[in-house]
């Protein structure tokens, strides 16, 4: 999430300077408007700036210290632009197979999964394509000197440049979740070719005696329209009832097996008199679930340091001498890599929860057998 700040620091220090340039020459009540926004930007600032400076530092040294002492080199170029061809493909490839309204709770761009190593046939043909229909376009719209296109098209490249570097600055394991805003470039591409060939339509449609062809030309647009509005309507429908559905029940019933898992999970805090510690990981979404039950229900909960930012900072560490357990999540398909060193407490649906005495990050190298001589 982190790795294209450098770069969007630069556009918005660019476009700061566009504006000041652009308001010099503005009228009294049009500077008005400009410092306006300069109040805005410095209010929605200030908490960020004034985190800075508690005990516990904020986001803005944590940012810098990330860039000045990498973990790890970065990604290599090759699989960065693999990577860009892969996630541009998502959306037209949902498109094509109209899935968009079917699409689970988690859908698969949004999977805390590793990235796929290789393109799909389906993915390759599509990333073609469309390089295909940029290159047209671009010639069209310079030809045409179509200004409004070629802002559109230089920028989607602008665009697919930044979002390569970014990609080759994620530390750690490139899941899918982290690369799907990468789809912006190629959207921006997309409405850059539409623009170029809507151009292209309007002159030819200048040239035409449009009187001789309204009489027959009408009915057969108004056709067309009213089927693209309907079609329009029927999936919009569909995905806000689906959306709607999904928001109304809640995970409890949108996770098949969350809540008698949770009805264990309970169970066995009480039994055993201990406060849970709640874990992210591949099934965080099934951990924020359990997290905002307890809340609900009024049972004391605890949050590591490192995953607060995820579960909220209002929660503490252990109290010395308070008895904790660890849990963790696992939702099919998101498998829970150290579950061979926890301690499986509950199994319902797809959702399966572990207990650890301690925070597990990996599971412990065993130790090496000693042998008689």
């Amino acid at each position: 999430h982190l790795s294209c700040v450098p770069y969007v620091v630069v556009i918005v220090l660019l476009t700061a300077l566009a504006v000041v340039l652009r308001a010099r020459g503005a009228p009294r009540e049009g500077r008005r408007a400009y410092l306006a926004a300069l109040a805005v930007l410095v209010l929605t600032s200030l908490p960020a700036l004034v985190e800075e400076l508690l005990p516990r530092g904020g986001n803005l040294s944590k940012i810098v210290k990330l860039f000045v002492s990498r973990p790890e080199p970065p990604k290599p170029w090759g699989d960065a632009v693999l990577q860009l061809a892969r996630v541009s493909a998502w959306i037209p490839e949902r498109i094509l197979a109209r899935s968009l309204a079917k699409e689970p709770i988690d859908p698969e761009p949004m999977w805390s999964a590793p990235f796929p190593p290789d393109l799909a046939r389906p993915s390759s043909t599509l990333a073609i394509v469309a390089v295909v229909l940029f290159v047209a376009a671009a010639v069209v719209a310079t030809r045409r000197r179509d200004r409004v296109s070629q802002l559109l098209l230089g920028g989607s490249v602008v665009g697919a440049l930044v979002t390569i570097i970014a990609l080759r600055g994620i530390v750690g394991e490139p899941f899918r979740y982290l690369l799907f805003w990468g789809t912006t470039a190629s959207t921006v591409a997309l409405l850059g070719v539409v623009s170029t060939f809507a151009s292209v339509g309007a002159g030819f449609a200048a040239t035409l005696d449009l009187r001789a062809l309204r009489s027959r030309a009408t009915p057969i647009a108004a056709g067309i329209g009213a089927l693209a509005i309907a079609a329009a309507a029927v999936f919009a429908v569909r995905l806000t009832s689906a959306a709607v559905t999904l928001r109304g029940v809640g995970y409890l019933a949108a996770i098949p097996g969350i809540e008698p898992a949770y009805r264990e999970l309970v169970t066995r805090l009480d039994r055993d008199n201990v406060v849970p510690v709640i874990h992210g990981g591949p099934g965080w979404h099934v951990g924020t679930a359990l997290q905002l039950e307890l809340v609900k229900d009024g049972r004391p909960l605890r949050i590591v340091p490192g995953e607060r930012w995820l579960f909220g900072r209002q929660f503490s560490d252990p109290a010395p001498g308070e008895r904790v357990v660890h849990v963790y999540a696992e939702h099919v398909p998101f498998p829970l890599t150290t579950k061979p060193c926890l301690e499986k407490v509950a199994s319902a649906g797809d959702v399966t929860l572990y207990f650890a005495p301690e925070e597990r990050l990996v599971c412990p190298t065993p130790s090496a057998a000693v042998t008689a001589p």
